[in-house]
């Protein structure tokens, strides 16, 4: 067999909708007894119950149109409404399109298998002397075109654009500097985005950040991710902070499934708006993830842009004031800057003058190298806000 032919099996498990998927394994197991009208027959049910369920759920992220459609489903069923429910089939793919939930050649390849399903269920469609008898290799393709082209996927609205951002972000060709980066995001992207596409926008940057997506991405990646976000919290600002309390439920119960809830931080770094939104309960757990792991993953820039939030500061002084120091060489031992910028830290929050003679005559003369081409500004500061610092400041400044 074709190595390059999509594995059917394997395709069907990507189905996130457990009817849907039944539906596609019944489908399957038709095309492979040679049953090849039924096959066709049975993936169009698929697509149909999928994407009402997908509306559904585009409906209830305010998406007005997929609401209305919904709509009109549940009363002709209630009704048992046979010619709304025909009208509601032969336009739901049109509607798909205008969503932009698939693509122009997408809108074909399904059409056709609309067509198809037409005259599988339906002989009186062909000549009185023949037989509508589909290939297996057409029923292949129906099966691997309805799986991968809906079945499979979330209801993104912009589907094929979100495709084009995330080219953009990979893309080497990208530039790094931050406000070019912006500029360009801003001119090609968002400022032609309808609101739909800006809120599957925002969802996906959000799940980006807090590392909920499922997937694997780059460090540049992420950074590209997060200044994007910075210039959709400013450009829609309205509409993110909306989309957020509409979301943050389901952001916080998988962030805390998978002991991501810190990452929670950097959002309110980038976005400090949120943290007006975060009900009390929920944001003292938050507050409570915070631990000396989570510092060294979060970053101390974006630990101490979130210290205008009640108690944080004092939990993170708390933290790194009261830290075994042979455990905190162990955690950031692998990233000198991290740990530097860390001890560094201690001496600024520290009040105990024995702790902070501690930290520079035991680390910092060892990286005073180290530490005064990369801290200058932070070592500086030390010297003004810190007596004892002074007295030092010939080892870990020029």
């Amino acid at each position: 067999m074709n190595s390059n032919l999509y594995d059917l099996d394997e395709i069907c498990l990507k189905i996130q909708n457990k009817n849907s998927r039944s539906y596609a394994k019944e489908a399957i197991k038709c095309y492979r007894a040679g049953a090849n009208r039924a096959s066709i027959s049975t993936i169009w049910n698929a697509l149909l119950f999928d994407l009402i369920c997908k509306f559904r759920e585009m409906g209830n992220n305010d998406h007005q149109e997929a609401k209305k459609t919904v709509q009109k489903y549940d009363t002709a069923i209630s009704k048992q409404d046979l010619k709304s429910l025909l009208s509601i089939e032969r336009e739901i793919l049109n509607k798909c399109f205008e969503w932009e939930l698939i693509s122009n050649n997408e809108l074909k390849r399904l059409n056709l298998i609309k067509d198809d399903r037409n005259l599988s269920s339906h002989p009186s469609l062909e000549y009185h002397d023949s037989m509508f008898k589909p290939s297996p290799e057409q029923t292949r393709a129906h099966l691997v075109h309805a799986i991968t082209y809906v079945l499979a996927n979330p209801p993104l609205v912009g589907k094929h654009a979100l495709k084009n951002i995330d080219q953009f972000f990979k893309s080497t060709y990208t530039p790094n500097e931050k406000d070019k980066f912006q500029e360009i995001f801003r001119d090609q992207f968002l400022n032609n985005a309808n609101t739909n596409l800006s809120k599957s926008l925002f969802d996906i940057f959000v799940k980006t950040i807090l590392k909920i997506a499922n997937q694997e991405n780059s460090p540049k990646y992420i950074q590209r991710v997060q200044y994007s976000f910075e210039v959709i919290t400013i450009d829609k600002k309205i509409l993110c902070i909306n989309k957020f309390k509409q979301s943050f439920i389901k952001y916080f119960e998988k962030a805390y499934q998978e002991n991501l809830v810190h990452n929670f931080f950097h959002l309110i770094a980038m976005f400090n708006d949120l943290s007006s939104i975060i009900e009390d309960g929920y944001f003292s757990q938050i507050k409570e993830s915070i631990n000396i792991d989570s510092i060294i993953k979060l970053d101390l820039d974006t630990v101490e842009k979130c210290f205008f939030i009640e108690d944080v500061k004092a939990k993170v002084v708390e933290i790194i004031s009261t830290s075994d120091l042979r455990v905190t060489h162990n955690l950031f031992s692998n990233s000198d800057n991290q740990y530097c910028e860390a001890l560094l830290l201690k001496v600024k929050l520290e009040s105990d003058q024995n702790i902070i003679d501690h930290l520079l005559t035991n680390y910092f003369t060892r990286h005073k190298d180290y530490i005064s081409t990369n801290f200058k500004e932070l070592v500086n500061e030390l010297v003004d806000i810190n007596s004892k610092a002074q007295t030092y400041s010939c080892l870990i400044s020029n």
